[in-house]
This record gives structure tokens, C-alpha cells and sequence, in this order.
């Protein structure tokens, strides 16, 4: 997946443009934070990048403090949800004393700007002259995008100082994104038009028309990745069973296909052809992460100015008195520290970040995520010490995924018997003509004498499209259908039709859309064309090849158990992972969150497990 997404952070802050003043830290705790916070963007992000002028801004997405974050690791786990109790703090303090200088910016987006410790947010690191120069450079491709009317110093100050996220400053642009974020106009351009293709994976289905996740189909996506952004199975599930409209967004902008290429599919794997190595130093931390591709002699250079930028970032890590020197490259003002270098080193104490009544808010509406029984599950896991969990296999599946998996094997299940009866009454009867044993097969209702269907003509058509239940999924009248466009059990089903003719075309789910679609998943189609036009001056060509999704997973049985299992199990984990962060904050403020659960879900008071035991 190429990283031209966007990374998010907490807290909104306006920004007034002011001159620079002299800095004085006197305060131990803040410097503590600060010095975390900018040790972990220098080495975790590409903040020493953006310092030094090689990179315009720096983005990274930050769990919202309800959100259990994934993973399968309880400390990766609660590592991620401290960096997000870090940013909370750094967000106040850079307020504080650096919301007047001009320089570098730290904007700060929160998806929920009423109460900011629940909901997610964005961060931009941003070097205002470098920003400024990638924009002159671009200036027309940014003008296309965004208006041509737009000014640099216009489109920059959106950047800095928009309370939108980047991608919606940028039109949802990956190309404007690549080259805000520093990858180069080529880069930008090469692997932006890749991530424009994935993200057509996200549109309706429309048959008999390709599925738009072709491009991201495998063989199965039954395996450790299934839960990972890259493998999107996941995400489909979730849309079936009870996400509707999440996924799939409705403001992606229009997307054409190079007219050079068959499909998105091949135009896909030329453009990842392209890519070339990465420079093995700039993948060590402090990485810079992006997606190089061969045809622009700049990257050779450019890649040089990375590794020469990452020995200095590496080197600005090991200084003693690293805060005050990354101040002072930000502020170019005077900085002064007046606390002990050394005690700033130990990190941020946990204890002042949120106070008692946030802290409430934070797990009431962890709490409400679940259902019954399973918020008082969560709220005894919270209160109590119990032994450790197995680790379930499928960390990422939710509620949803689940019902859109049973959903897939109804759906499945009733699919594999209708096929069968279809089969045996070829056998028996012939009724229906068999193109694909137990897969694909047609039956003409209306005999036509016009010219007749070969190879992979435009056809002009009436078509409706019905599930096994006779529901209607997709119809239209009058439409023109390029053959080449169309999933190959249509272009096999419509071969030898006449014009006039009737047709009924009965096609498995395994040659249909699979489970990767926003049909219902695992749905076979019946289709009935009315065949009006052949146009006359489309070429003949081969057809394509049938060749069957995998599908049989969807009856195994110990995914789904194991998908169940992982849902019983959530509870107790998610309430198991906030006793685990709130281990180490004051015993007074510990025992006044356990009292509140109690109260709140009348837990009984013999099972209460002593303080000191939540260490």
C-alpha cells in the first residue's frame, strides 16, 4: 500500500499569525513532554525531515482515547494509546508557548472538536517556506485541482491553518498529497494514480459490469492479513453486516482509465512495474516512508538529500540537550530550559494529562460499545485482575464482519444447492444449457432472428438483475454494454444470442462478484437480458477465460468460530487493556474510576481486588 494516506492527531488549535518571541520552559513536566513528544516524531515520523527542510509536512493519524486501538499485543496496544495521551498534553503546551511564531506549525484537527479526548485526530507538522516552495513549483496542478483562481499564499495558508484534514483541503488529491508530503512531482504522480486506482475498489458495484475491487482480488483472503488495511476483506464484510455507507464513499472523484490499457487491472500492474528500491538505510528509523518509481532521474539525487538528512536527524537524537536544540531550529528564537537536562529525559509522569471526570467520559462511552451483558463484562475486566487472555487470531473482527460472514455463507450455502439443482436437471432434462458445470448456465425465454452475439461486441440491451429470492438488485433499460467491460460469465452467457432474443443467466457467486462487493456477498445473480443492438463496427476478440473466485472458506466453520470467539472475548480485553492504562496513575484517582463502574453497572463489592494489585 503506498503511503499517501493520511495520519491523524488530538486537540483543535488556532493559530494567529504573530511575530516570534523569546521561549522560556520552567515548568519540569512540560519539558518532559515536550521532549517526548518530539523524540517520538523525529524518530517514528519524518519530523527531523520537515526541520531540516526536506519535507514539507509531516501527517499522522492518533487513536481517539475510546477507540481500544488493534492489535494483538497488549503493549503495542497501550504504547499507541499513550502516544495519544502524549499529544493531548503536547497539544496544550505547544499552545501555550509557540502558537505565535511563523516558522513550522503544528495544526491540530479532531473529528469531534466539542470534546476532543473522544474522537480521532490530525496532525500537521508543517515547514511553512518548504510548503511554499513545493506549491510554487506545482503551482498549475494545484490550481487544477483545487481552483484556478487560488493564489500560493492562499492554498498555503489552507494547509497550515484549515481546520479540514488534509485530504479534504486537497480534494481528496492523492497526487497533491504526494507532493505536499514531499514525494516529488514524478513519485506523487505515479504512485497518487496507483492509490486512485485501489481506491475505485470503494465504489458500487454495478452488474454486469467488472467489480470494482478486481483490481485487489487474490485467490483467498483467508489468511493473517485478512484484518489488515491491505487486504480490504475485512471492510466488505462490515458493509454486508451493518456498516452501510462506511466504507464506501460517495465523494471520491470521477476516475478514468488510461485508454492505452485494457482495464484498471493492467493499467494497475504496468504503473506497479515501476516501482523502484527503496534505499535500504531510509527504511531504518528515523524512516522516510514513501513509494519511488523508475523513470525520473531525480530520485537518484533525491534519495541522496534523504540519506544525508537522516545521519543529521540521527545524529540531533543523541544530543544531551536535544529539546533545546529542536526548539531552537523551530522557534529561531532564544529557548531557555530552566529544569535539569537530565530529569527531562525520564518522560511525562501520566497522572495531570486527563482528569477524573474525562477519564469517566472516556470509559462510559467505551462501555456503550457493547450490548447488555457485555458492558457489565467489560466493567469487571476493568475492575478486576484476572488471569491473561489467549490471544484470538482475528484481533480486527468487529460485530458487523461477523454478521456479513453469516450473511456470505447463507447467501453461499443457498447458491452451491440452487447450482446443484441446475446441474442435475441438465442432466435429467436439459432444460437450461450448461456453460460451466455447476457455475454458469442460460436459458433463452424468447427466440430472436437479428444478428447474433460473437465474441466481445457493444450490445444495446434491457437487462434486471435478481437475487435467488427474486428480489431485483440492478436494472436499466435501453443501455449499451461493452462486452470487454463486463464479467466474463456475462460476455460467456450472451455468446450465440440474437438480436430479440430473451435470455435468462444464472451465475454462481464463484463467477460472479465473490464477497469483495457491495452486493450482498456471496450473492448468485440471475440475469435477464432483452437483446436489442449488436453494433456492427466493434472487432471480434477472444473471450475472456472463467476462471472461479475461491470461495469454499466461506464454509469453514472454524473461521467462523474463531471470528465468534474473538467477538465474546472483546469485552474482557477492552475492559483488561484500561485497567492496564490506568495502572499506573494515583491510587485515588484509580479507586474513584473503579467505584464509579461499580456503581454504574451495580458490579458486586466482594470481587473488588485490592489497589496495589492494579500494578
Amino acid at each position: 500500500m503506498y503511503k499517501f494516506f493520511v495520519i491523524f492527531l488530538l486537540a483543535a488549535i488556532h493559530y494567529p499569525k504573530a511575530e516570534s518571541a523569546a521561549v522560556s520552559l520552567n515548568n519540569v513536566e512540560e519539558a518532559r513532554v515536550l521532549n517526548q513528544f518530539f523524540r517520538m516524531g523525529f524518530q517514528e515520523e519524518e519530523y527531523g525531515y520537515v526541520v531540516e527542510g526536506v519535507k514539507p509536512v509531516s501527517v499522522r493519524n492518533f487513536y481517539s482515547l475510546d477507540a481500544f486501538p488493534v492489535s494483538s499485543v497488549m503493549e503495542i496496544s497501550e504504547n499507541e494509546f499513550m502516544k495519544s495521551l502524549l499529544v493531548q498534553a503536547a497539544a496544550s503546551i505547544w499552545n501555550k508557548f509557540f502558537s505565535s511564531q511563523k516558522n513550522f506549525v503544528l495544526k491540530i484537527v479532531s473529528s469531534n472538536p466539542s470534546n476532543p479526548v473522544i474522537g480521532q485526530t490530525e496532525l500537521r507538522f508543517v515547514n511553512i517556506t518548504k510548503l511554499r516552495e513545493v506549491i510554487e513549483e506545482n503551482i498549475a496542478l494545484f490550481r487544477y485541482v483545487l481552483g484556478p483562481d487560488l493564489s500560493v499564499e492562499k492554498i498555503v495558508n489552507t494547509i497550515v491553518y484549515s481546520d479540514e484534514n488534509l485530504l479534504d483541503i486537497l480534494k481528496q488529491d492523492l497526487v497533491l498529497m504526494g507532493i505536499v508530503l514531499g514525494f516529488g512531482s514524478y513519485n506523487s504522480l505515479v504512485g497518487g494514480r496507483i492509490d486512485q486506482i485501489i481506491a475505485c475498489a470503494f465504489l458500487k458495484d454495478c452488474p454486469p459490469f467488472l467489480p470494482k475491487s478486481r483490481v485487489l482480488q487474490k485467490n483467498t483472503f483467508v489468511d493473517e492479513n485478512f484484518s489488515l488495511e491491505e487486504s480490504y476483506g475485512s471492510y466488505y464484510l462490515a458493509f454486508a453486516g451493518g456498516e452501510k455507507g462506511k466504507p464506501f464513499r460517495k465523494d471520491r472523484p470521477t476516475f478514468h482509465f488510461e485508454s492505452s490499457f485494457l482495464d484498471a487491472r493492467e493499467e494497475f500492474l504496468f504503473l506497479r512495474s515501476l516501482e523502484a528500491p527503496i534505499p535500504t538505510p531510509l527504511k531504518k528509523l528515523p524512516a522516510f516512508i514513501f513509494s519511488a518509481f523508475a523513470g525520473d532521474k531525480s530520485n537518484e539525487g533525491f534519495f541522496d538529500l534523504l540519506k544525508q538528512t537522516q545521519k543529521k536527524v540521527k545524529l540531533l537524537n543523541e544530543k544531551p540537550d536535544f529539546l533545546i536544540q529542536i526548539l531552537k531550529k523551530i522557534v529561531r528564537e532564544n529557548v531557555t530550559i530552566d529544569v535539569d537536562i537530565g530529569s527531562v529525559s525520564q518522560g511525562p509522569s501520566r497522572e495531570d494529562i486527563l482528569s477524573l471526570e474525562q477519564w469517566k467520559a472516556v470509559l462510559s462511552v467505551v462501555a456503550r460499545r457493547f450490548e447488555g451483558k457485555c458492558q457489565e463484562r467489560f466493567a469487571l475486566a476493568f475492575c478486576n485482575r484476572s488471569k491473561p487472555l489467549a490471544k484470538p487470531k482475528w484481533i480486527g473482527i468487529s460485530k458487523q464482519v461477523l454478521n456479513g460472514l453469516q450473511l456470505a455463507l447463507k447467501n453461499f450455502s443457498k447458491a452451491s444447492d440452487y447450482f446443484e439443482l441446475l446441474h442435475q436437471s441438465v442432466l435429467e432434462q436439459g432444460a437450461v444449457c450448461e456453460l460451466a458445470p455447476k457455475g454458469l448456465y442460460c436459458k433463452t425465454t424468447l427466440e430472436g432472428s437479428g444478428e447474433k452475439v460473437e465474441g466481445m461486441p457493444v450490445l444495446r440491451v434491457d437487462y434486471t438483475v435478481e437475487n435467488l429470492d427474486g428480489k431485483i438488485i440492478f436494472a436499466d433499460y435501453d443501455a449499451w454494454i461493452p462486452l470487454s467491460k463486463a464479467i466474463p460469465s456475462f460476455v460467456h452467457g450472451m455468446q450465440g444470442m440474437r438480436v430479440g432474443e430473451k435470455r435468462e443467466i444464472f451465475i454462481h457467486p464463484s463467477l460472479g462478484y465473490g464477497f469483495l462487493t457491495t452486493l450482498s456477498p456471496c450473492d448468485a445473480l440471475i440475469m435477464k437480458v432483452h437483446l436489442l443492438e449488436v453494433e456492427k463496427s466493434t472487432c471480434l476478440q477472444n473471450l475472456p477465460s472463467l476462471d472461479p473466485l475461491d470461495l469454499n472458506w466461506i464454509e469453514d466453520l472454524e473461521i467462523y468460530n474463531e471470528f465468534k470467539e474473538t467477538l465474546e472475548q472483546r469485552p474482557e480485553m477492552v475492559g483488561a487493556f484500561y485497567r492496564e492504562v490506568l495502572s499506573k496513575i494515583s491510587d485515588v484517582k484509580k479507586e474513584a474510576l473503579v467505584e464509579s463502574m461499580r456503581k454504574k453497572f451495580c458490579l458486586p463489592y466482594f470481587s473488588k481486588v485490592p489497589l496495589e494489585q492494579m500494578h
